[in-house]
């Protein structure tokens, strides 16, 4: 035996606008969300290309450092790689004192990074004998010796 329900026209009826009051609900929350989500991604963006940047300036700093200590030169510029790679970045080179017979330079790679945002800038600073003087360049790193193990005799007891 089949049942037949009666459906009401009232109840059809106010269902048919909730579909369109459904989407611009759902538009309004996908606009907030983007909202938020999109300048928070470029922040993320721009903090890491900062960092690969602060990376490679580290490495071309350093291989600049090396440069200086075995061509007796200052640099005038970074490698064509580097400023291929990071075109609006600047090297600075300026004199921080002249202890004698060592010159100290500060080497520093500057980039801007965003509009808000302070520079990335990373330095090294570079130990340098003077022309006249021959002397082996000093640098700023820190100069590791290996530390030799401690020899304990054994003691007669100990032995088995």
């Amino acid at each position: 035996m089949k049942r037949r329900l009666k459906i009401n026209s009232c109840k059809v009826r106010c269902r048919r606008g909730s579909l369109v009051v459904e989407m611009v609900v759902c538009t309004v929350l996908l606009g907030v969300v983007s909202l938020v989500l999109v300048p928070s991604l470029h922040g993320i963006n721009q903090q890491r290309q900062a960092i690969l940047f602060r990376q490679y300036a580290g490495i071309e700093l350093n291989n600049l450092h090396q440069a200086v200590l075995h061509q007796n030169h200052l640099p005038g510029e970074c490698s064509e790689s580097f400023r291929h790679r990071y075109p609006s970045s600047a090297l600075t080179i300026s004199e921080v004192s002249t202890a004698i017979p060592l010159r100290c330079y500060r080497l520093m790679i500057s980039m801007p990074v965003g509009l808000h945002q302070p520079p990335a800038v990373v330095s090294v600073v570079i130990w340098k004998p003077d022309e006249s003087e021959k002397q082996p360049a000093r640098s700023a790193e820190l100069n590791v010796q290996p530390v030799e193990p401690e020899v304990v005799p054994e003691r007669e007891g100990d032995q088995e």
